[in-house]
């Protein structure tokens, strides 16, 4: 599996001393908000969109999503007929916009007030084509509105049957051979499953920390920037 995580780009019209002050910004926000790490392990980030989803974080959800589908296909490493196939087609990129907006409607919703795009982009992984957000989307009332529940609210709870077998369910999904083997099993201790949905409460509101620091970043500066997903 292709580890993957979303990023904030920062055009290259964006230089001098505004640049400068930007990067210095952004990559202290990377530090106080790691989303990539969660109980040392790292995550693909449709694994953290598949929790916000479950707490009806729609729009944050589809966001990340939305982002990494393109990702995903461009990763394909095994088909080389395919991998060619999505090259010919991202040259038509109305059609993967459009692909785009079938697959995730609240991410079509917010299409229709930010201009989210395919851009190229060269040097930030192995690929070059991306499906970007421009970071003022977190300021739509209802994509603040989640972001606000991240920061705020404690999304999971023990005491919750249905968030305690979420976490069996997540494991089987997106853990690594050792977890989904125990999840399968139901072995997992009561202590266990209890750590898993504090991580997951920390982590999730390290996202809302990420989402809301970029934002405020870019109103500070006005700056151009974008969300993306970059392999790792």
């Amino acid at each position: 599996m292709v580890e993957m995580h979303v990023n904030v780009w920062v055009p290259s019209k964006v230089r001098g001393k505004k640049r400068e002050i930007v990067d210095m910004e952004l990559k202290e926000l990377y530090r106080k908000t790691d989303t990539t790490i969660l109980h040392d392990w790292k995550l693909h980030t449709t694994a953290d969109s598949w929790l916000m989803a479950q707490k009806d974080l729609r729009y944050l959800s589809e966001i990340i999503d939305s982002a990494t589908f393109l990702l995903i296909m461009l990763s394909e490493r095994y088909n080389i007929n395919l991998r060619h196939g999505i090259f010919r087609l991202i040259r038509n990129i109305d059609i993967v916009e459009k692909g785009i907006r079938e697959m995730y409607p609240h991410a079509a919703e917010l299409m229709e007030k930010v201009d989210a795009k395919v851009k190229r982009i060269k040097g930030l992984d192995e690929e070059e084509y991306y499906f970007c957000w421009p970071v003022n989307v977190v300021g739509l009332k209802d994509v603040m509105a989640e972001v606000e529940k991240l920061l705020n609210e404690e999304m999971f709870s023990k005491n919750d049957p249905e968030d305690r077998e979420m976490v069996f369910e997540w494991l089987e999904k997106f853990s690594d051979s050792f977890f989904k083997e125990r999840a399968r099993t139901k072995s997992l201790t009561s202590d266990e499953v209890y750590e898993w949905i504090g991580h997951w409460n920390k982590h999730m509101e390290r996202w809302g920390k990420f989402f809301k620091g970029a934002y405020d970043i870019h109103r500070k500066h006005n700056a151009e920037m974008w969300f993306l997903v970059v392999s790792t």
